[in-house]
């Protein structure tokens, strides 16, 4: 995130500074109240504000992009040929739809970029002690400088007509923009997954005293509070009596707590014989990870109109390990990630 705007914030969370830049982005893009019915998935309401500020300011930074790339005269000339006239309304939206459903939001701290350096803060507990009796504990809002740096990605097709082609791209863009997502949350967790302090027990251990004990742990090294989400592959949240739903491929989110403290994922490639649990609170400053996304770019479109090319820019910073912890039942073996 720059420095000349405001943060978006969790519900319940408090902005480091005046909003003003994110309700003028929400205002512009129609992200509020009435006009997000399609946006925010039922049940999950409480996550407007959130949602719809990372939106805004996502799509100022890919407005901005197109219209820099159109000045500059850097636009691919077939992309109408691609998308149609409104090709620039087909990536919103396929932005929009991406950002509906996807568990990132609630799995990590999200502060967008809104140029290609800036800076994303997080809430660091320097200790806590007792001076004459009365406690005493030292907080810190602590910042750390980022660059954006490119994800690539590439989608080929092939389409017999110029209007059969508009329709699959359409379509295509939209799948591209949900794996793309699909992805980043892979990233996101993988971080944290190589970061984190592991916890190894026997086969025959009980995985749910081996979590108590993770959590635990997690709220002695971060002196700010336990695990409360927790994700893992179908064969650990069995252990744990959990039953796992038909994957559809990405990260999903349970809907439940389990013992109403931790909030459950699944994920089919998550290495086997590993749970990770890790804390994330309520605002985007109580944090270990931080996702900065900054915007879309088309890098290639050939003549054919059958391959195009594309990448996102982005960062992912790993800001407090002790909010993680990792438990690997032993002999567990790993699927690539």
């Amino acid at each position: 995130m720059s420095d000349d705007t405001a943060d978006p914030f969790r519900p319940g969370g408090v902005p480091l500074a005046d909003h003003t830049s994110i309700q003028a982005a929400r205002d512009k893009w129609r992200l509020n109240g009435e006009d997000m019915w399609w946006i925010i998935p039922k049940g999950q309401e409480e996550d407007l504000n959130f949602r719809a500020a990372i939106l805004g300011l996502l799509l100022e930074n890919q407005e901005k992009w197109f219209d820099e790339m159109e000045e500059q005269g850097e636009i691919p000339e077939n992309i109408v040929e691609l998308f149609g006239a409104n090709w620039r309304h087909d990536v919103y939206t396929s932005m929009l739809r991406a950002w509906r459903t996807t568990p990132l939001v609630n799995i990590c701290s999200i502060q967008p970029f809104t140029g290609p350096l800036g800076k994303v803060a997080y809430l660091h507990l320097r200790g806590a002690s007792t001076v004459d009796g009365i406690p005493e504990i030292q907080l810190d809002i602590k910042l750390k400088e980022i660059q954006a740096e490119p994800r690539k990605s590439k989608v080929r097709f092939t389409s017999p007509t110029v209007l059969d082609r508009m329709v699959a791209n359409t379509t295509l863009m939209d799948m591209a923009f949900e794996e793309l997502l699909i992805e980043v949350t892979r990233e996101v967790l993988g971080t944290m997954l190589n970061a984190a302090p592991v916890d190894e027990i026997e086969p025959d251990a009980d995985v749910l005293d081996a979590l108590r004990s993770a959590s635990t742990d997690i709220f002695r090294s971060s002196q700010r509070a336990p695990a409360n989400n927790i994700i893992g592959g179908q064969e650990i949240l069995t252990k744990l009596g959990i039953k796992t739903p038909i994957s559809k491929g990405g990260v999903e989110a349970l809907g439940f707590a389990l013992e109403g403290k931790w909030n459950v994922y699944f994920d089919p490639l998550f290495p086997k014989g590993k749970l990770m649990a890790w804390h994330q609170g309520p605002s985007l400053l109580d944090t270990g990870i931080i996702y900065s996304p900054y915007r879309f770019e088309f890098t290639r479109m050939d003549e054919s109109c059958t391959i195009y090319a594309g990448r996102t820019r982005q960062k992912i910073a790993m800001v407090q390990p002790d909010y993680v912890r990792v438990i690997e039942i032993s002999g567990g073996e790993e699927k690539v990630q």
